[in-house]
């Protein structure tokens, strides 16, 4: 292994390593948004829910809500 071939070596390392780090910081983030959006999707349903009740258990020509 020639010098070069050694400092491309070294610096394709660090480069995967901090692809790996980008990657892992993504996922923290991706995995934040989706709890937020499921939380965001229960609350809707929720409220649905009570608005369907408000209206006497349906909206005509809709089947009801399945929670």
């Amino acid at each position: 292994m020639t010098i070069n071939d050694a400092a491309f070596g070294t610096a394709l390392h660090r480069a995967l390593l901090s692809l790996c780090d980008h990657l892992a910081e993504q996922k923290d983030v991706l995995d934040q948004s989706q709890a937020q959006w499921q939380s965001e999707v229960e609350a809707t349903a929720e409220i649905a829910a009570r608005v369907e009740i408000a209206l006497g258990g349906g909206i005509p020509d809709r089947p009801p809500l399945d929670l």
